[in-house]
């Protein structure tokens, strides 16, 4: 790169002389041509002796080293042309452009010194304990080859990566840090005391707003649509109320009917209707058994009271006796029950033993046998499970008509109930 610019500054530097010696030739002036061949060779060596003493390139110029020859060179060019036409030191300026300083190559922007301006402002940054170069006083003008290397000591002047100058061997003198220390070392102003707490309880009346905020915005929850209830849903439920109140008094003041056989003294319920409307005894009921979803069940113990209830949740609920084969299945398939706010299912005897051993059950077949024979530890059990949830294809989820139509009417269903569990379960 520096020889194909060498020659480029050559071809240059002889077309210019070529133009002004063409001026002159017409004065036939033997002086003109020395004056001109002198010219030539000053700026040859101070291209030559610059390029020699700029090993590196300053790091906060973002100049490669070309792109510095280059300045260098122009600037001695510009040099050699107003000299010798009577200027002062101080006007020798480098010339601006109105968009700013621009790079000589890449045309964008610069902030380095090399672009500031005059010399007399370039070396105005000199630390003062460098040693002045000769001609900085202005006392004798100095000739081209003295500019370019005082430039040149400018540039080597420029802090390297080491804080060295490599021409004159001295080291550039650190930052100064003092005015960095001073600031650190201010002591920082204290808040009041009577400010903090103001402060302090501010920030806790905002939180507890932002927090009621919060729980109201959760009340009025956003996308929710709009419960629309028709005329036709009232009346109906208000006669479906006003039907249960009626069956209920007529069943009361019927006499109860026998009892099942002694053998039969298990049940299982699994509600099969919608009880939306309802009296709100048979709601009661309901929770009782806990049959709150549709197609849940529950084991029950026949007696006096639960055949009473039965009766009274005939239109809603199938119920009947279960075999040991129905009630084994859905203990091992659906059996859960609750820890915490969890449901756990039954799979683990140790856990079994850990909640039911004080009643004698120990294990799954234990707790089977409990349910089936209607044990001492009944009720306990029976708590510990908590209802089967029943599941429905998926096909006949949306055939509700043909769905119902296979499971029958509620109400008494005998042994049947034992094929109603086989389906659901």
């Amino acid at each position: 790169a520096q020889s194909v610019f060498g020659s480029r500054l050559n071809s240059g530097s002889c077309g210019e002389s070529a133009v002004r010696s063409g001026t002159m030739r017409g004065q036939h002036s033997p002086e003109n041509a020395a004056r001109e061949r002198s010219r030539v060779r000053n700026l040859r060596q101070a291209f030559h002796s610059l390029q020699a003493a700029l090993p590196s390139v300053p790091p906060d110029t973002k100049l490669s080293k070309l792109d510095i020859l280059v300045l260098a060179t122009n600037y001695i060019a510009f040099l050699t042309e107003t000299l010798d036409q009577g200027r002062t030191q101080a006007e020798h300026t480098l010339p601006s452009q109105p968009g700013g300083n621009l790079h000589p190559v890449k045309k964008w922007p610069m902030r380095s010194l090399l672009y500031c301006g005059s010399v007399a402002e370039l070396l105005s940054g000199v630390p003062v304990n460098q040693t002045p170069i000769p001609g900085q006083d202005g006392t004798h003008p100095l000739t081209p080859r003295q500019e370019a290397l005082r430039l040149c000591v400018l540039l080597l002047m420029l802090p390297c990566k080491d804080n060295s100058s490599p021409m004159l061997g001295a080291t550039v003198d650190p930052p100064d840090t003092t005015m960095a220390e001073t600031e650190s070392k201010k002591v920082i102003k204290l808040v009041p005391e009577y400010l903090l707490k103001k402060r302090k309880a501010y920030q806790a009346i905002k939180a507890t707003q932002a927090k009621i905020a919060l729980l109201e915005k959760r009340k009025i929850s956003k996308g929710k649509p709009l419960k629309f209830k028709r005329l036709e849903d009232f009346l109906k439920d208000s006669h479906r109320k006003h039907r249960d109140e009626t069956r209920i008094q007529r069943s009361q003041q019927r006499p109860p009917g026998p009892l099942p056989p002694a053998k039969n003294r298990l049940a299982f319920a699994v509600r099969i209707r919608e009880i939306k409307g309802v009296s709100p005894k048979v709601m009661k009921m309901v929770h009782m058994l806990r049959l709150r979803k549709i197609f849940s069940g529950t084991f029950v113990k026949i007696n006096k009271t639960s055949v009473a209830m039965m009766k009274m949740l005939e239109p809603y609920v199938a119920w009947g006796f279960p075999n040991l084969k129905s009630v084994r299945e859905l203990i091992l398939k659906r059996g859960q029950t609750r820890v915490g706010r969890r449901r756990v299912p039954l799979t683990d005897n140790t856990f079994i033993e850990q909640h039911m051993g004080k009643h004698g059950i120990i294990c799954l077949e234990d707790l089977i046998h409990e349910i089936y024979l209607v044990g001492k530890g009944f009720r306990a059990a029976n708590n510990f499970l908590l209802p089967f949830k029943l599941s429905v294809a998926r096909h006949a989820a949306k055939d509700k008509a043909g769905l119902l139509k296979d499971l029958g009417n509620p109400g008494f269903r005998n042994t049947d109930i034992n094929a109603i569990i086989r389906q659901l379960n």
